[in-house]
């Protein structure tokens, strides 16, 4: 069955790729399957340089040099020894980003094209998450403070009771942060009997 993607389009998808985004996003922005990605890049990455540049047009140069830059600043800020290192989290792309803005003098549009953020991202502040949650902190700690042995659902019900506004979601990613998810472990309970000399 033949494509509806040309040829060139399909470089340029399989580009992306190489670039560090992941495949789940590639797949959902030009509306492919996991299958058709996979089947692609057998084909176009295998073949050699003067067969990948028959497929490509005269336009498509600039976007796989502008690729191999990107290619370049991850691979410099990332200071990774592999060639392609995956950038998936908002702030190793925001460091690849300015990577490729002051080293390789992209512009800031064509930079966050490349490298999967958009500028309003980008320009947002970033968050201070340990102050932000600070509070849940201290609430949790209160709690087990003094009930130990209290899971997640009754130290949520006590902080509703207590009329905290915080919803289950958050809370529960602040426990698991505190690693009061994992198993504690704690002295066996041993029942305490008065000493009789063994019956002869």
């Amino acid at each position: 069955m033949k494509s509806k993607f040309p040829k060139s389009q399909i470089v340029g998808l399989l580009g992306e790729g190489e670039v560090g985004l992941a495949v789940a996003e590639i797949c959902r922005k030009h509306g492919i399957s996991n299958a058709a990605y996979y089947q692609w890049k057998s084909e176009y990455s295998v073949c050699s340089s003067q067969r990948a540049q028959t497929h490509q047009r005269p336009r498509s140069r600039k976007l796989q040099a502008q690729a191999h830059v990107c290619r370049v600043g991850a691979r410099e800020c990332c200071h990774q020894r592999c060639f392609i290192p995956k950038v998936l989290t908002p702030t190793a792309r925001r460091a690849v980003i300015d990577s490729m803005v002051s080293d390789h003098q992209l512009s800031l549009s064509k930079a966050c094209k490349l490298a999967g953020l958009s500028r309003s991202v980008f320009y947002k502040p970033k968050t201070d998450w340990a102050a932000k949650d600070a509070p849940v902190v201290d609430a949790l700690n209160a709690i087990v403070a003094v009930r130990a042995r209290w899971v997640f659902w009754k130290c949520f019900t006590r902080m509703r009771k207590d009329g905290l506004p915080w919803n289950h979601k958050r809370v529960y990613r602040v426990y698991c942060n505190m690693r009061l998810n994992m198993k504690r472990r704690t002295n066996k309970r041993v029942i305490t009997r008065e000493r009789q000399p063994q019956g002869g």
